[in-house]
């Protein structure tokens, strides 16, 4: 008897939620409309930039594909990348740039497709070492701070070591911290502004001096 009422309860549980949620599903095609097997798809219910809280993750099968089963109701914005394969992830507004499409689910829609469009691969800087123009000996703890020229939106990270995808043929800014140091390039640049644009797949290598405060 308690074995048919948990089956019982379990079917109703399923019902409620089939009746509640729906499927979002589509492909993911490169920069020549070609399908991206084992692409990283997330969504996260639409809400303003700094209130994104990722919900599900789908990795697409070989030709592309995803479906996301279960989706309560609502407006979803859907992110998707390959960073081993040089797509930056646009979970990151930094990368996105706020361009990430958006599905609703409703009791009249209950499934929602969309065709998910990458980027060109992002080129890649690498901050090799941070020294002390003095001494020459490493400067740590040192962070690198990457932002969208004209935008509010940046990643920050350590450094040096870093290597970080840049979104290509995008004016990007550049600046290296650490504690007791003035801020780089605001010294010691030489000819490097602190402004990079790069190209799909090419790679920067910065050695940066920061000098004592």
């Amino acid at each position: 008897m308690r074995n048919k009422i948990a089956c019982l309860l379990a079917l109703a549980c399923a019902t409620a939620l089939a009746q509640n949620s729906g499927t979002v599903g589509g492909v993911v095609l490169d920069e020549n409309s070609k399908p991206v097997s084992h692409a990283q798809v997330h969504i996260a219910e639409a809400k303003p930039f700094v209130g994104h809280r990722l919900l599900k993750f789908h990795e697409t099968n070989d030709e592309g594909r995803f479906q996301m089963e279960n989706v309560p109701w609502g407006t979803y914005v859907v992110m998707v990348g390959k960073e081993d394969a040089g797509y930056a992830d646009t979970k990151l507004a930094f990368y996105s740039n706020l361009g990430a499409p958006t599905v609703t689910l409703a009791p009249s829609s209950p499934t929602a497709n969309v065709t998910l469009k990458l980027s060109p691969k992002a080129g890649v800087l690498e901050i090799q070492t941070v020294t002390d123009t003095v001494t020459g000996a490493e400067v740590g703890p040192a962070a690198v701070r990457l932002q969208r020229i004209g935008t509010p939106f940046f990643i920050y990270t350590s450094a040096p070591g870093a290597h970080l995808l840049v979104p290509s043929m995008t004016d990007v800014s550049v600046e290296v911290t650490a504690p007791g140091y003035k801020p780089w390039p605001a010294y010691g640049g030489g000819s490097f502004s602190g402004r990079i644009r790069l190209r799909p797949q090419e790679v920067l290598k910065l050695d940066v001096q920061l000098q004592p405060e």
